[in-house]
Order: C-alpha cells, then sequence, then structure tokens
C-alpha cells in the first residue's frame, strides 16, 4: 500500500467515526457564562439535556446563542455528561489486491 493509498484508506475509516459519533446518543451539561467587569466569570445558567443526538449539539449552541448573542460578554459552554452504551457493527473499508503492493526488497510473483 502506498502513502497516498493509506492516507485515503484512513479518510475513509475517520469519515466513518465521525458519522458514528454524530449518531451517538448522550446527555449533555450546558453552561452560559458571563465576563464580569472585574475580570471574574459567573454562571449564569446551567442546564443538563435529555439524551439527545451528537448532531444535534450544533442547533443547541445556535438556541443559546440566540438568547445570548453579545460573544464579548457571554459565551457558551456544551459538554457531555453520560452518553449511552451500545454495540455498533461496523464495517470498515478493506484493502483489495490492487491496494497491495509486495515489499520493496521483493519482486512481484505475478510478473516475475
Amino acid at each position: 500500500m502506498t502513502i497516498e493509498q493509506a492516507v485515503e484508506h484512513n479518510a475513509k475509516i475517520a469519515e466513518k467515526i465521525k458519522e458514528l459519533r454524530q449518531q451517538q446518543v448522550s446527555r449533555y451539561t450546558v453552561k452560559v457564562v458571563e465576563r464580569l467587569e472585574s475580570g471574574r466569570r459567573q454562571a449564569v445558567e446551567e442546564t443538563t439535556t435529555d439524551y439527545i443526538e451528537g448532531s444535534a449539539v450544533k442547533g443547541l449552541y445556535d438556541d443559546y446563542r440566540g438568547i445570548y448573542p453579545d460573544k464579548q460578554r457571554y459565551f457558551v459552554v456544551i459538554s457531555e455528561v453520560e452518553n449511552i452504551k451500545r454495540v455498533l457493527k461496523v464495517a470498515l473499508p478493506t484493502r483489495t489486491d490492487d491496494d497491495r503492493e509486495p515489499p520493496m526488497h521483493l519482486s512481484d510473483p505475478a510478473t516475475g
């Protein structure tokens, strides 16, 4: 397998992992923090969500950013609290004979 093929293979696996993380169901803590004039920080709001998919976190952030639009004064922190453990069967992309190459120090038996 050449470097280009290995990079492509790893990109496929990373894409599959990203897709599965978006489908994972978890509980999240949403914390809105205010920056005070004195330089200190104070939690304005802290809530824990029900179990939601990872793909819904962006929408959740946008909702809270709509309530607290001043980015200089408020910031929103969303962290995962607990996720549902489940077994996933994943069929990763497999290498074919075309992807494989013999070691550099050995000749190719198909051509020799």
